[in-house]
């Protein structure tokens, strides 16, 4: 998996799809979300699992983020 540097929380992405969110810088808290265009989604523990399940809008919409790609 291919990592991106992080981008500020308040810039959003520029295609819907899974990216890595980060939480608490000091604890290392991360998880994977979908932006859906318009809004982030809750958190999960795997790329694969933001991607498929339901979708519900994060209460948390400027952490910093950053890309993931499987190449």
């Amino acid at each position: 998996m291919n990592l991106t540097g992080w981008y500020d929380g308040y810039q959003t992405p520029v295609r819907k799809g899974v990216y890595e969110r980060l939480y608490d810088a000091q604890l290392g808290v991360r998880g994977y979300c979908y932006w859906n265009g318009e809004a982030w989604c809750c958190a999960f523990d795997t790329p694969a699992l933001a991607a498929k399940k339901p979708r519900v809008t994060s209460l948390e919409q400027n952490m910093p983020w950053r890309g993931i790609s499987k190449d």
